[in-house]
């Protein structure tokens, strides 16, 4: 009995840190697409005004 109520709080707690672990990898993805967007999308937006002008009927995101 032992011995597979260790092997069940083991896997659960292998579970929970492994969700954990996606988690945290996720987030911190979602900070750095977030910073990163904004960055890539200021020089998109002073790359466009070099280059051209968009059209008028165009929405921005």
């Amino acid at each position: 009995m032992c011995h597979i109520a260790e092997l069940v709080i083991g896997g659960c707690v292998l579970i929970a840190m492994t969700t954990l672990g996606v988690v945290a990898i996720l987030g911190v993805l979602g900070v750095l697409e977030r910073t990163f967007g904004v960055l890539g999308g200021m020089w998109y937006a002073e790359e466009e005004k070099g280059v051209k002008q968009a059209p008028e009927g165009e929405e921005k995101m």
